[in-house]
């Protein structure tokens, strides 16, 4: 069937460029967004493609993706209008659970609440976020050490499934099921990984870092300036003693059971 892919996923553009149940015949994505590889494969296949930087372009996007029905996403920061969910079949990815984790930066929603599984959900868009027919999912567990570029990585390796799984749900062989509600969460702001280090647990603190860390880094405030931090050690401690050390370049902060060290970004 002929497709088109939007969506900065070189895992999903692979996959479907070697899946002989999908003819990928165009490609969106963000430009600031793709890596060398991503670039490598679209150079290979030589599929047409479209740049999209602002949502002001997203009239000119269907009328590039006039003549194709059937859409795949992954990774696609703008919200497709309903106009065009109208006329389009349109299938994402969602590196969440829909019930439970729906909008913006799933998978450090995921580690910030400490989730012990995740998920990526296929499903048919709606005119509601990350709501419509859920086709199929494919769940990984968690334990309190992934980062966000650990638990995308593990939710890739479900692609090849979820893209049989569309495809017996476009010949009518399984049928999805409606999700008509669901926890939503709002973008994560910086309140979200910033470390109160009075009032966060260690485990608290331990997944803010851990949220942050393949980006600009978690927050610290002290003194009332704004700290980075990348690098850290959480460990048992043999003192047994509750206390906060701040020095120049680095943060101990012990419960009498296990101590967080962080070091401050230079």
């Amino acid at each position: 069937m002929d497709i088109a892919y939007i969506g900065y996923s070189e895992v999903l553009l692979e996959q479907l460029l070697k899946n002989d149940l999908y003819n990928v015949k165009k490609v969106v994505y963000v430009p600031h967004r793709v890596n060398e590889r991503y670039r490598n494969i679209l150079t290979e296949s030589k599929v047409d493609c479209f740049e999209i930087n602002n949502k002001n372009q997203m009239d000119a996007l269907f009328e590039f993706l006039d003549g194709i029905t059937i859409i795949i996403m992954y990774k696609f920061e703008f919200i497709i209008p309903q106009k065009y969910i109208n006329t389009k079949r349109i299938f994402n990815f969602h590196g969440g659970n829909l019930r439970f984790n729906r909008g913006a930066h799933s998978m450090v929603r995921s580690i910030l609440n400490m989730d012990n599984e995740t998920f990526l959900s296929l499903y048919e868009l709606s005119d509601k976020i990350d709501l419509g027919c859920l086709i199929e999912e494919y769940k990984i567990p968690l334990s309190m050490k992934e980062t966000v570029s650990d638990i995308d990585k593990k939710l890739q390796q479900g692609i090849p499934s979820l893209l049989t799984s569309l495809n017996l749900y476009l010949e009518g062989k399984i049928h999805g099921q409606i999700i008509s509600d669901g926890i939503y969460y709002p973008k994560i702001e910086k309140k979200d990984f910033t470390i109160d280090l009075k009032k966060d647990s260690i485990l608290v603190m331990d997944a803010k870092l851990r949220s942050q860390v393949d980006y600009f880094g978690a927050i610290v405030i002290i003194n009332g300036i704004e700290k980075r931090i990348h690098t850290w050690k959480l460990q048992s401690d043999a003192n047994k003693k509750q206390e906060t050390i701040i020095t120049n370049d680095s943060i101990y902060v012990s419960d009498g059971k296990q101590c967080l060290i962080m070091y401050i970004d230079d």
